[in-house]
């Protein structure tokens, strides 16, 4: 005769306390060869459901969305001491022009007053469900290059809309931006690299017909209007898990060159879609060249 359900599910649980005391004696003993049913925290990605693509693991694993929304852990700097090749000597000019550094993070501090620029970082996200930085972070810099110690870090994980930005206005009191002249320059340059995965990110210079304080954009318009507001001049590119240089010139571009008010760089939904994979831009010494 079948056992009823009550004597099944008594059945169940004392297998469940005997392969308990085989698992404690296991550590001991080695003796147990019992197998944990398999979770979604044992799977390798993609992930569904409730779960997302941590960075935490290798190879990486799916973990509660929570926890892909936490930045990421960074390692102490080793040492107070700067290799001879310092992070402003490795902002020179990719093509042998004259550069003027903007900012290589390593004073930690979101203000900018360097290269003629009078402003701080900032960072926004869509807040479309997931997450992305917020406030700015500078962070301890992955792989030591060129004896850069810190470094800025954009993590976006799980976004469905526009995506999340990371950037400064050019010429900022704290409460009123105003126009920067950028034509003396050829154009930006930066240090880059994933954290994560290969993806593509995006540099955007936003001009007076772009920012609400040149007054020539409607902030209520939609995204498809000609005349909203932050709709600015871009480009993209792909960034990957090592340290690149890269050069994003001015020459052709839309925008009003004499009348820019911020830099921004971004990680977009369109190219990395809001699969809770967590994408991680790290960018570093961050300079105009002539």
């Amino acid at each position: 005769m079948a056992p009823s359900d009550g004597s099944r599910r008594r059945g169940s649980r004392l297998e469940g306390r005997r392969c308990a005391s085989l698992l404690w004696a296991a550590a001991t003993l080695s003796l147990c060869s019992c197998v944990e049913p398999l979770k979604e925290s044992d799977r390798p990605c993609p992930c569904t459901g409730a779960w997302a693509c941590s960075w935490l693991y290798s190879p990486k694993i799916c973990v509660p969305r929570e926890q892909a929304c936490k930045a990421p852990p960074t390692l102490p700097i080793a040492s107070e001491t700067v290799v001879a090749n310092d992070a402003a000597s490795c902002a020179a000019s990719l093509d042998g022009g004259q550069v003027t550094l903007i900012d290589d993070f390593e004073s930690q501090d979101l203000e900018i007053h360097r290269g003629g620029v009078n402003g701080k970082w900032f960072a926004s996200n869509d807040h479309s469900g997931g997450c992305g930085t917020d406030p700015p972070e500078i962070a301890p810099a992955p792989g030591q290059r060129c004896g850069s110690r810190y470094a800025m870090r954009l993590t976006e994980t799980g976004l469905t809309d526009w995506g999340a930005d990371v950037g400064f206005a050019l010429n900022s009191d704290g409460e009123h931006n105003r126009p920067f002249d950028t034509t003396p320059y050829k154009g930006i340059q930066f240090w880059a690299k994933s954290g994560s995965i290969p993806f593509q990110f995006q540099f955007k210079l936003v001009d007076v017909t772009g920012d609400p304080a040149g007054m020539k954009c409607a902030v209520d318009a939609g995204p498809t209007d000609p005349r909203a507001c932050y709709v600015p001049f871009l480009r993209e590119r792909t960034v990957d898990t090592e340290w690149a240089p890269y050069q994003f010139p001015f020459m052709g571009a839309k925008p009003h060159l004499d009348q820019v008010y911020e830099l921004l760089w971004g990680i977009p939904t369109k190219d990395n879609p809001g699969d809770w994979q967590q994408y991680i831009l790290w960018i570093d010494d961050v300079a105009w060249y002539r």
